[in-house]
């Protein structure tokens, strides 16, 4: 077999579309000639996987999600997110947004700090009471931006930096588009810029969906959507951005989902950081099943499906009944099925003034970031 990409991307097409029609053992022979070339091509081991698990032994099948798992933590340690210090403009921009205010950057964090209590003891155990609902308090919106936004910037650029972008994105496609999922104030855009501007070079354009119920338009417009050339170097890079006012959970019917024509188009899916809330809200497991079954249905051949979220009791039972439902699915191959990443430390510059704010609050410390994922590749 020729290992020429080019090839590589035609043979897997195929074997996908094999597989998705039941005929196994063609979808096979296409897996193992690409495997032959490129022993960690992560679609073909994937698709691969699938039809091994509707025949062979349990044991057969577990030795192949190890081997997938060890490649991609392989990967995963060769992704390094550019040095930054989001700190800086985060507290600067909220210095600015709260006028006739003249505090300096650590008086500042003070006069915040019951809203960042109030958070942290809501996000740490699921005990507490909920402040779901309490989302739209600006309060409550700045100490978010502050402790957690921060954390969340490059979880999504590690995900996809890991899959070897090469194997899954075609390059001779100028435009990209990404639909974020109960994004909040989306800090996984900026992680998603930087991937771009890295990974996928040739890309000149960039949509941005945006599916959130509460009103977080002040932080996304006013900072979010503003830190472009923090970044990304890409100045030729066009951005464009649509926001749907929309509860999430009711796309578990169907009819709803499919006024948004967008999603049929996007390369990417994203659920960071909102599968907790869904979970909790959620009438049962069918119906958010039935909500990711429905996105699923509508998305692109060869798009991907992203969930990450922080690692809690009901999110990891949700996520291992979800991605066994979904491998007896043939709508999507499981490229990554993780509930037990390793903590990784963003890669800040260190931002002094917060530093001492946090050594004079140590209930405000938080270092290291840990997640589930699941990424899923339609077919």
């Amino acid at each position: 077999m020729n290992g020429d990409a080019n090839q590589i991307k035609h043979r897997l097409s195929m074997g996908l579309n094999y597989l998705k029609l039941g005929e196994n053992q063609k979808a096979l022979n296409l897996f193992e000639q690409i495997l032959k070339t490129d022993p960690d091509n992560i679609p073909a081991l994937s698709g691969k996987i699938k039809v091994i698990s509707q025949s062979e032994t349990d044991e057969k099948k577990q030795e192949l999600i190890n081997n997938l798992d060890s490649i991609l933590r392989k990967k995963a340690h060769n992704v390094v997110f550019p040095k930054h210090n989001p700190y800086q403009t985060i507290i600067s921009f909220l210095q600015t947004t709260d006028s006739g205010e003249s505090l300096n950057k650590n008086d500042y964090l003070y006069k915040l700090s019951p809203s960042l209590l109030r958070l942290k003891d809501a996000f740490k155990s699921p005990e507490v009471p909920d402040i779901d609902e309490e989302y739209n308090e600006r309060e409550l919106q700045k100490a978010y931006l502050v402790r957690y936004f921060p954390f969340y910037i490059e979880t999504i650029y590690r995900e996809l930096g890991a899959l070897d972008p090469a194997q899954i994105f075609n390059e001779p496609d100028l435009q990209f588009s990404v639909c974020l999922y109960g994004c909040g104030p989306c800090p996984e855009y900026l992680g998603i810029l930087r991937f771009v501007t890295d990974y996928l070079p040739d890309m000149n354009q960039l949509d941005v969906y945006f599916f959130e119920k509460y009103d977080w338009d002040w932080i996304r417009d006013g900072y979010t959507l503003c830190q472009k050339s923090e970044y990304s170097t890409k100045k030729s890079l066009k951005c464009n951005f649509h926001s749907y006012p929309v509860d999430v959970l009711s796309f578990d019917n169907g009819d709803i989902l499919k006024r948004y024509q967008v999603i049929g188009a996007a390369n990417i899916h994203v659920f960071q950081n909102c599968l907790r809330d869904l979970v909790k809200a959620a009438s049962s497991y069918d119906s958010l099943y039935r909500l990711f079954e429905n996105i699923l249905e509508e998305m692109a051949y060869g798009s991907l499906l992203v969930i990450t979220d922080l690692r809690y009791s009901k999110t990891r039972f949700f996520l291992e009944r979800f991605i066994t439902d979904i491998e007896k699915d043939m709508k999507g191959i499981v490229l990554k099925a993780s509930l037990d990443n390793p903590e990784y430390r963003p890669n800040f510059y260190p931002d002094p003034e917060f530093t001492e704010f946090v050594k004079q609050n140590p209930s405000q410390r938080k270092t290291w970031s840990r997640y589930y994922s699941v990424i899923i590749m339609k077919i």
